[in-house]
């Protein structure tokens, strides 16, 4: 569903139970409120916390002064957006989203450190920053996985740094048998590739091993500037 619509629904059902309950406030509350729910939403806040941060955000002196109404709002605005199926961003969607933004901001950072524990922690700040909760969840080896939590499912990541073909293809096998000990059928997998001129790997992927099904994204780190790729291709030439 396109995202005009999602906050047309949003802002509708405020407004009806705004109206219901009497507390309509001619300020346009009710499509302010939809704005920063959808927004927060986009961010991969689980529905509830998205309501209550939008809240918050967009209040009036009515709100203010009677706090219990502002509760009983987000209690009821809650359970009818999951009534209606308005839901958070999925696990995939924020994976993608951290893709585009480490390809767009983080290069400078990876290149530093090419390391899947730098990877990892850096994945991990952008989910802290978008009010994500997760755990980490023992990987043998002395790593750890990111195991994704909210209100209603649990995700299993796994970070990677792209070391040929049967490095990434023992790297899925990994994450499938953690997947299993921890009840999971799916997960996701996250794999970095420092690369020069071009990278080896496709955006993204989807496997199925064991039982599992498995979202693979690849983030493309270039190591050399774009203004130099062109000297590098005919290098290697």
């Amino acid at each position: 569903m396109p995202a005009d619509n999602v906050e047309i629904r949003i802002n509708h059902l405020i407004r009806d139970l705004l109206q219901l309950r009497g507390w309509y406030d001619p300020d346009k509350f009710s499509l302010r409120l939809a704005r920063e729910v959808q927004g927060y939403l986009r961010k991969g806040l689980p529905v509830g916390a998205a309501v209550r941060a939008a809240l918050c955000d967009v209040s009036t002196s009515f709100f203010r002064a009677n706090p219990g109404a502002k509760r009983a709002l987000a209690r009821e605005l809650e359970s009818r957006l999951r009534a209606v199926g308005i839901r958070e961003v999925g696990t995939l969607e924020a994976i993608l989203a951290f893709k585009a933004y480490a390809e767009r901001q983080l290069v400078e950072n990876l290149k530093k450190n090419e390391s899947e524990e730098e990877a990892r922690a850096l994945l991990q700040t952008y989910l802290d920053g978008q009010g994500r909760t997760y755990r980490e969840v023992g990987a043998g080896g002395g790593r750890s996985d990111i195991l994704l939590l909210d209100e209603m499912t649990r995700d299993l990541v796994e970070v990677k740094i792209w070391r040929g073909r049967a490095y990434h293809e023992d790297g899925l096998v990994e994450l499938c048998r953690y997947a299993a000990a921890e009840g999971l059928r799916r997960g996701f997998y996250v794999v970095f590739e420092f690369f020069r001129t071009d990278p080896v790997t496709p955006s993204r992927d989807t496997r199925s091993l064991e039982g599992c099904a498995v979202e693979v994204v690849f983030v493309h780190i270039p190591l050399v500037p774009p203004s130099k790729v062109g000297s590098a291709r005919r290098k290697r030439v």
